[in-house]
């Protein structure tokens, strides 16, 4: 079991452009500002920091494609802490 630990903002922000990113989550747990995220398998993981990666270079980039919206910061955010699990 891999677990990722995300803000309350951070979650409402996913939830708000894809909430199919969470079809790759077994479990999904809120506790306070905190949700934790739990994934099966490695594979399920990596396929969820996958489907961030493509959601943050589509939904969250500026209108000129040059720099991150606050949104797509969080996304990075995000996916950075993926990378240390």
């Amino acid at each position: 079991m891999y677990d990722l630990v995300i803000s309350d903002r951070e979650n409402i922000v996913l939830e708000h452009y894809d909430n199919k990113i969470f079809n790759f989550v077994g479990d999904k747990s809120v506790n306070g500002n905190e949700v934790t995220l739990s994934f099966k398998t490695f594979e399920l993981l990596d396929s969820f920091m996958a489907y961030l990666d493509e959601m943050e270079a589509t939904q969250g980039m500026d209108n000129e494609q040059e720099e991150l919206t606050p949104d797509g910061k969080l996304m990075q955010s995000i996916y950075d802490k993926a990378l240390l699990i």
